[in-house]
């Protein structure tokens, strides 16, 4: 009969295919536990390293929260709110400023109109000696202007509405 190791085939060392074979078995397990325990080590450290952050941050803050009284806070936010506040009428008086402008501009070519008419009739009754009997026709006030637009409407009818 032929026993069990007869079967196997050995080595010119002496060790047959199935020790081969467990043997590398064991080695793969071997690196699989060493590289298990590399990557527990690396996230123990990485969590100690967080929580000693995050420890590290929370004393800063309690020392800052200590140093800054509630009076410098209540400061600080008022200081806010009246920069907003500031800042908010700032933007309101530049619209002012820019409907203003608008409307002068407006005014201003009302005004050049009026002079041009004024001039047109000045030269027909210096060159026929007679009033014109119908005025230089002017450009209608726009209804919907700006602040400033019922100066023109006046200026408009004190000129030309008799």
């Amino acid at each position: 009969m032929s026993s069990p190791s007869d079967n196997e085939e050995s080595s010119p060392d002496g060790i047959n295919s199935i020790d081969h074979v467990r043997r590398a078995g064991q080695i793969l397990e071997a690196g699989k536990r060493k590289k298990e325990a590399k990557l527990k080590a690396i996230e123990r450290e990485f969590n100690q390293r967080v929580e000693k952050a995050h420890t590290s941050f929370q004393e800063f803050l309690e020392a800052h929260n200590s140093r800054v009284s509630e009076a410098q806070k209540a400061q600080m936010n008022s200081l806010n709110h009246a920069l907003h506040r500031r800042q908010t009428v700032e933007i309101d008086i530049w619209k002012q400023l820019k409907a203003l402008e608008k409307s002068r501009r407006a005014l201003a070519k009302l005004l050049i109109e009026v002079c041009q008419a004024r001039l047109e009739t000045t030269a027909e009754i210096g060159t026929t000696g007679r009033v014109p009997e119908k005025a230089p026709k002017l450009r209608r006030p726009e209804r919907n202007c700006k602040p400033m637009s019922h100066n023109s409407i006046l200026l408009y009818k004190l000129c030309y509405i008799h």
